[in-house]
């Protein structure tokens, strides 16, 4: 511990040197005061003695003594507001070895006081330091600052007691004033109290019971409704598909009516013979779906495009005589324009047997290829073709009606 207080420094062309003690607080170097070479060894042997602290009437005065030897101290413990504290022995011993070097030139004689003044002021600042949290030396700011603190100590620790005082006053004239009588009767309406209270809380905690298992079935009808729920929304999903995908349904049903029925009034107003047989001409033949019917010199048509027309004429009569009813035995005649017309319909070419007459210029062509020019021949085909055309669009205009 010395060797911490104590700091050295000299020269080497001198003949002294210069040593001092550092404050523990802040590490500055300390100036010693020249007191503290004149305390001698019995002074130090007195300071090692137990100190004794007197506290009367509750006030921190301390009567401190220093007996010359241990025996003179009180044994007996007569007064108990004496307080006995023991100092704990040195850290260090006047006849110890230093703990310090010393740098420089010196001189045996000035080298055996100095050893001697450092060993007096390590065991005075040893012993302060045992009888305090505190180490000693210090300097004189951190020795005011310690000061400070130890007033605020002291004077919260004189607040405290004040305010135990008082407390112990207040708690002394309560007991004085006290009725027992009154704290009895005030005693029994607790317990009167506690006895119903303790009955209300036994009645709340059934009634608590009672509502716990009232909400657990709540709970669990809950839980049913909640599945019910559930299913009912799943069954209601179903159904809503289905009446989508219905809707769906009739909404395509409908648009199949409207369109069946918009295809109904188009084919109502078709003329099916039209359609199916279509008479036009192409030069000086007549056609049918596209057939020509008949030859000329200069243009040789087929014999399988003649035939396929003869037979497209030959179902055309068939369909127009089964329209009418009426049933050919032998020979194509007039017997279908009589027959559909009577005497309001007349074709524009009269039919004699084989032959057609063209009315404006009578002219007589005849349908027979034997005996009969191409030209003659192709004519009357076309005269034939014309009046099966205005047969076929006087059928259709009386079946619309």
């Amino acid at each position: 511990m010395a060797s911490s207080r104590v700091d050295t420094s000299g020269k080497l062309s001198s003949a002294t040197t210069h040593v001092s003690f550092v404050c523990q607080k802040c590490r500055q170097p300390l100036k010693l005061d020249h007191s503290f070479s004149t305390i001698g060894q019995p002074l130090l042997m007195e300071l090692r003695e137990p100190l004794t602290s007197n506290f009367e009437d509750g006030r921190a005065s301390m009567d401190l003594s220093f007996p010359h030897s241990s025996s003179s101290f009180p044994e007996t413990d007569e007064d108990p507001d004496v307080l006995k504290i023991n100092v704990p022995p040195a850290r260090s011993d006047l006849n110890d070895s230093s703990d310090f070097m010393l740098l420089g030139e010196t001189r045996p004689d000035n080298m055996e006081n100095l050893s001697h003044r450092l060993k007096v002021a390590s065991v005075l600042f040893d012993i302060m330091s045992g009888q305090s949290e505190v180490d000693h030396p210090l300097c004189e700011e951190c020795t005011d600052a310690l000061l400070d603190r130890l007033d605020q100590q002291l004077k919260l620790t004189e607040d405290e007691c004040r305010d135990y005082k008082e407390f112990l006053e207040k708690l002394t004239s309560y007991e004085n004033k006290v009725d027992e009588a009154a704290l009895d009767e005030e005693l029994r309406q607790l317990h009167l109290e506690e006895k119903q209270l303790l009955q209300q809380l036994s009645a709340i905690e059934q009634e608590q019971r009672h509502v716990e298992n009232l909400i657990r079935q709540e709970k669990e009808a809950q839980g049913r409704l909640d599945e019910d729920e559930e299913k009912y929304y799943k069954e209601y999903a179903e159904q809503k598909r289905q009446r989508l995908e219905l809707e769906d349904e009739n909404i395509s049903a409908k648009n199949q009516l409207q369109y069946s029925l918009g295809q109904l009034n188009r084919l109502k107003q078709v003329n099916v013979f039209n359609a199916t047989f279509h008479i036009w001409h192409s030069g000086h033949f007549g056609t049918i779906n596209g057939f020509r019917l008949g030859r000329l010199p200069n243009i040789q048509v087929e014999w399988n495009e003649i035939n396929a027309a003869w037979g497209q004429t030959a179902l055309l009569l068939h369909s127009l005589a089964r329209k009418v009813g009426l049933t050919f035995e032998r020979l194509f005649s007039n017997q279908l324009g009589q027959k559909i017309g009577g005497n309001d319909f007349n074709m524009p070419y009269l039919i004699h047997s084989e032959k057609l007459e063209d009315q404006k210029t009578h002219n007589i062509f005849s349908i027979k290829i034997q005996f009969n020019s191409e030209e003659q021949w192709t004519k009357a085909l076309k005269f034939a073709l014309t009046n099966l055309k205005w047969c076929l669009s006087w059928i259709q205009a009386q079946s619309a009606k």
